[in-house]
């Protein structure tokens, strides 16, 4: 394999907030939308204020179509009430790939 003999490094950093409710039931919302050169993802977060637990299915848009990558079970309060730790949104056990 050829050795690597650029640095790249992001220009930016971006946070973003997205808030799911319970009206929004199956509707697909943008978590994160790449810029023209490139983007990486290095971590979601994910929280929730319900009382009861939750599932939240990740999808990759190609510009065209939705491809499922990721179910992840939320459980409830997650990272809100103190007692139970957010959800990490890229770990292994969800997205093995």
């Amino acid at each position: 394999m050829a050795k690597q003999k650029a640095l790249y490094l992001t220009r930016k950093f971006n946070l973003k907030g997205v808030t799911f409710t319970s009206a929004d039931t199956t509707t697909t919302k943008v978590l994160f939308t790449a810029g023209v050169d490139d983007s990486k993802i290095t971590a979601i977060a994910i929280t929730s204020t319900s009382n009861s637990d939750s599932d939240l299915l990740l999808y990759l848009n190609d510009g065209t179509v939705d491809y499922s990558f990721g179910h992840l079970d939320v459980t409830a309060n997650a990272g809100f009430n103190g007692m139970v730790n957010q959800i990490n949104g890229l770990n292994t056990t969800n997205l093995p790939s």
